[in-house]
């Protein structure tokens, strides 16, 4: 939660620390980012590296997991259904209609507001947006709040929620995305659960940067006989800075004089297991997301025969559990009570489930000839226009039901007397 004004545990002669604070509270009265947290938490990890929400991204393999599921989500047609008596219809009179599959506001698309909101469920835990009604109380408008602003506040067993400290507002005027929860009221950060592992992948990152900053060389001594005077301490301290300062030049002769000698006195980054931990690191990540390997650039164990079931398992384990919350929430705050369970909200996501060619060829063939499936339903499933007739359902003809061939059966059976013939 977002808090401003006076900080009267600061020094008065802390002038700076207290500039710095006012400038920022000024910067960030519409989205704060964690300077609060940076100020009044430590979020040190075990490997020495702060770790927030914000700083995490910072590490690529958290940055692919969460634009990978908050694109994947994002790129779904979420629409309102009505049932009808043969199954279900798009029903885009309905007013949230135009709110989840067109625009939510007047600055975003649908597509932006999805992913923000699955974006701020992944980092922090929740994903906010509040809902602006008319006088008819019909959604007119989705604005996604920064989840640093909100905080759920149950009073005597009513969920309201606290907006920048101050604004109240009731659970049904709230779009709330919550991800892995203890108490079924605030979801828990992935990145405040796993803080030491990103951590030990920014100190990875950090350390190969500086290591390739460095002309790719370990730390280095030497050693002279005797002391230095003053000058020559100088000379040498700038000769080495120019050649071991960018990967331009490594390499390059080193010359010693006066019987100096080099020695190396740190463990070489192949020793220390350098590119085994970044890539450790990248598999710990997926798996705190919950996303194949190979889809945040981990290729390691990956074949082109397992890559597309990956992809499929992606679908079915990662991306539906989100995709279905977003249902959910969609369908309770934007369906009036009234309304349901006749109108409710659902995402097609048809398309992220497709294996290759010759499998859905393969399904499509049985679907149809079954009766299940149309030519013009198949069609569709592959964006593809329908033509005339193609409504029509098959079965082939010589399927029948088990009672009509009983009685078949019985009608063309012998005839029998029961005696002898003369």
């Amino acid at each position: 939660m977002l808090i401003t004004g006076k900080f009267p545990f600061f020094k008065p002669e802390a002038k700076e620390l207290r500039e710095r604070i006012a400038e920022l509270e000024k910067r960030n009265l519409e989205r704060p980012p964690s300077w609060l947290d940076e100020i009044l938490t430590n979020y040190e990890s075990d490997s020495g590296i702060r770790v927030n929400e914000e700083t995490a991204i910072k590490f690529s393999a958290v940055w692919s997991a969460v634009n990978l599921l908050s694109s994947s989500a994002a790129q779904l047609p979420y629409q309102v259904f009505k049932r009808i008596d043969n199954g279900k219809a798009i029903y885009k009179e309905h007013p949230s209609y135009q709110l989840i599959h067109e625009a939510p506001n007047e600055w975003m698309n649908s597509f932006s507001f999805k992913q923000i909101l699955m974006i701020y469920a992944l980092l922090w835990g929740n994903g906010y947006a509040k809902i602006q009604k008319d006088t008819r109380e019909r959604p007119i408008s989705l604005i996604p709040i920064h989840s640093a602003l909100v905080q759920p506040v149950l009073i005597e067993g009513v969920l309201f929620y606290r907006i920048n400290g101050t604004e109240m507002i009731p659970a049904r005027d709230m779009i709330h995305l919550m991800g892995f929860s203890l108490d079924g009221i605030t979801g828990k950060s992935p990145i405040e659960v796993a803080r030491d592992t990103i951590g030990l992948g920014l100190a990875a990152q950090q350390f190969g940067s500086t290591f390739f900053k460095n002309g790719s060389n370990t730390e280095m001594g030497f050693q002279v006989p005797g002391n230095l005077d003053d000058e020559q301490y100088k000379r040498l301290q700038t000769v080495l800075m120019q050649r071991n300062s960018g990967g331009e030049n490594a390499h390059k002769p080193l010359l010693l004089e006066g019987g100096m000698t080099l020695e190396k006195i740190t463990i070489p980054p192949d020793q220390a297991q350098f590119i085994q931990t970044r890539n450790f690191q990248v598999n710990e990540i997926a798996r705190i997301f919950n996303v194949p390997p190979h889809m945040i650039g981990d290729l390691e164990r990956s074949t082109n025969n397992n890559i597309e079931q990956q992809s499929i398992e992606f679908v079915q384990y990662s991306l539906m559990p989100w995709v279905i919350r977003l249902e959910e929430e969609f369908t309770r705050k934007l369906i009036f009570e009234s309304e349901k369970p006749d109108i409710f909200i659902e995402a097609n996501a048809d398309g992220l489930m497709r294996g290759d060619a010759q499998a859905r060829a393969a399904y499509y063939k049985t679907r149809w000839e079954i009766g299940s499936l149309s030519a013009n339903e198949i069609r569709a499933k592959e964006n593809d226009n329908p033509y005339e007739g193609g409504e029509t359902y098959f079965v082939p003809v010589n399927y029948q039901t088990v009672e009509r061939a009983q009685s078949d059966a019985g009608k063309t059976a012998p005839v029998t007397t029961g005696g002898k013939g003369g």
